[in-house]
């Protein structure tokens, strides 16, 4: 192997991981906006150790914070990645497909694992699992070790914790032994550094926030709880004074008293007049904390409603947020293991890149409008693409094939002598290429004692619809256009069973076409 790429992991020593476990310090309890100040200072001058303890414990002990980062880690991991090639190189090129089966070979044969825990042992979607602590710790440490096998070059990756390191000079820097404070260099092609946002330096103050309010809120709760005044004329310390004491004391085990005349029992009001403050601050910090991972609020309010806002501000937000951890994602892994790996199997700079793809990419049914608009066009695809992107394998020589259902090729056939009504949806499904063509061929027929420049003002209607650049006025137009054809194609043609037939027509055909120009006019803002 090279000298370049290393082949044997560090000697941890099984001490050091076990005092990890055994002795883990958790800072929560002494936890004051005083000392988290202290926290925050102390990592922003590159001593990361205490702090990324601090982050660790929070993210395992709240609720809010685990939800949202492991929703946030587990999103990306989800999608896969694919092979692009680099800038300026033909994809079809035989050296570019030389790189591009050396990447994947490796990607799909690494192995993720964790210097702590010892059941962790995956692949990829573990590996961006783990990739994605980033997000909230800023760094994620993966030490590289480098696997030769028959077929090809791969790499087991092992994940530290973020308090293993220092960053004083600017660099992660390896940390031997619990209590050093300067570290050592990390040796080159030999790790892998993810950089983050490091969004637990903001979610460390909401939840200390959140905390402080739920604390008083539950001293509260207990301090004003139903209490009981006593009057009596018994001279203190007499047997009457004495049986009114020990009727109060109980009175909140056995909720009943028995007094003699004169004796005076009434509630004591201790509660705060007005709405109580900490309900709302802890609520507000919940929130924020959500908003601040996900990119968005689904919270219910007060009474139970789902947030409606906080629905559509997520679903664009949670894009970016997307986009951004697949950019992270794809820029670790081609400088971390695509980078190394081509410049030692070919000598060069590598050829193909990955890119994580993201659920935008991910929509299937996107993906399937998109190669049929293709194949219409003449495009050809590999079975190995279609295989990949669709999750099917492609079938083996000697295996028995499934035909398609008898019903379904019959579907043309059976509807050719009718033309859909006017009131008929638009078609958007598998069968879109025979309306097309069915439309087509009775259009032909019906039209073709229609004089061309009889129906020029309704061309001309149809053309200024379908060039709004909004799709709503797009529709409002054609619409219009729809109501109005009766009227225009009764001026047109006088014989009422000619204007019978291009209604149906046009009206068919203008609906389908809607449908094809929806989507493509979605595809084009993509």
């Amino acid at each position: 192997m090279s000298k370049g790429l290393k082949t044997k992991p560090i000697d941890y020593g099984a001490s050091r991981v076990e005092r990890a476990i055994r002795f883990a310090p958790n800072p929560l309890p002494t936890l004051s906006p005083n000392n988290l100040a202290a926290y925050l200072d102390s990592f922003k001058r590159g001593y990361l150790r205490d702090t990324a303890i601090l982050w660790n414990e929070i993210q395992w002990r709240d609720d809010r914070v685990g939800s949202d980062s492991n929703k946030r880690h587990k999103s990306i991991a989800r999608y896969g990645y694919s092979l692009v090639a680099a800038k300026g190189q033909d994809p079809k090129s035989p050296a570019v497909k030389r790189h591009m089966d050396a990447i994947k070979f490796c990607l799909d044969n690494l192995t993720a694992s964790d210097v702590l825990d010892s059941s962790v042992h995956g692949g990829m979607s573990t590996l961006v699992r783990q990739m994605q602590k980033a997000v909230g710790f800023q760094w994620q440490a993966h030490e590289l070790v480098w696997r030769p096998l028959k077929d090809g070059l791969t790499v087991e990756t092992i994940a530290l914790p973020l308090w293993w390191f220092e960053r004083l000079t600017g660099a992660l820097r390896f940390l031997p032994m619990d209590l050093m404070l300067i570290g050592e260099p990390l040796e080159e092609n030999g790790w892998m550094i993810t950089r983050g946002d490091g969004l637990m330096a903001a979610t460390c103050v909401l939840y200390l926030l959140k905390r402080m309010a739920l604390t008083d809120w539950t001293l509260y709760n207990g301090r004003v709880g139903p209490g009981i005044h006593g009057k009596t004329t018994a001279a203190i310390g007499s047997e009457q004074w004495r049986n009114l004491e020990d009727a109060v004391d109980h009175f909140n085990f056995d909720l009943k008293i028995v007094t003699q005349s004169g004796v005076e029992i009434n509630p004591i009001e201790m509660a705060l007049k007005g709405t109580l403050p900490w309900p709302q601050m802890y609520e507000a910090m919940t929130k924020a904390i959500t908003v601040l991972w996900r990119g968005g609020n689904l919270m219910t309010d007060g009474n139970g409603t789902p947030n409606q806002s906080g629905v559509t501000l997520q679903s664009s937000e949670a894009l970016i947020l997307e986009q951004d951890d697949s950019e992270m994602i794809s820029d670790s892994l081609n400088d971390g293991i695509v980078l190394p790996l081509c410049r030692y199997r070919f000598d060069e700079e590598p050829l193909a890149w990955v890119q994580w793809r993201t659920g935008a990419e991910h929509n299937i049914k996107a993906e399937i409008e998109k190669d049929d608009a293709l194949a219409r066009r003449g495009w050809q695809f590999t079975v190995e693409d279609l295989s990949e992107r669709y999750q099917r394998m492609a079938p083996q020589p000697g295996q028995t094939i499934l035909a398609p259902p008898a019903a379904e090729a019959n579907v043309a056939d059976s509807r050719t002598d009718r033309m859909p009504a006017a009131n008929e949806a638009p078609v958007t499904t598998a069968v879109a290429d025979r309306v097309d063509t069915r439309l087509r061929a009775a259009a032909i027929d019906a039209f073709s004692k229609a004089a061309s420049d009889d129906l020029a003002p309704i061309r001309a209607r149809i053309k200024a619809a379908m060039d709004q650049t909004d799709d709503d006025a797009m529709l409002r137009d054609l619409a219009a256009l729809q109501a109005d054809l009766p009227r225009l194609l009764l001026e047109i043609c006088k014989d009422p069973a000619t204007q019978k037939v291009m209604e149906e027509s046009l009206t068919a055909a203008l609906l389908n076409g809607v449908s094809e120009s929806a989507a493509a006019h979605q595809e084009a803002r993509k």
